[in-house]
């Protein structure tokens, strides 16, 4: 009961999984928080690339504050990446996926 094309298929899935790999890893996508005062730039696969603080932010007694937006700002682009990499996934692989399934650490 052996499919022969089981390789085969497993051969083109992981081909399939290190293009999409490769292609979400070139995306960037923009979390931001304060309206923009604080921003962070990430690719498709999580990572953080950039983070980018208006200087009208830091003042001496504002520590706190700031780390409150760098934190709202990465948690935007962390969702934001997340939807992506999920409708990414969806298009390549044609089926649902679980929403768990990580930062394509495979």
């Amino acid at each position: 009961m052996f499919n022969e094309n089981i390789p085969q298929m497993m051969l083109q899935m992981k081909q399939k999984f290190e293009h999409l790999k490769k292609k979400l890893g070139s995306e960037r996508i923009e979390g931001m928080a304060a309206g923009g005062l604080v921003k962070v730039v990430m690719n498709g696969l999580q990572d953080v690339i950039k983070i980018e603080i208006e200087k009208d932010v830091i003042g001496e007694n504002e520590k706190t504050f700031l780390e409150d937006l760098i934190i709202g700002a990465l948690n935007d682009a962390i969702k934001k990446s997340h939807a992506m990499l999920m409708e990414e996934l969806k298009g390549e692989f044609g089926m649902m996926i679980p929403p768990d399934i990580g930062n394509l650490t495979v």
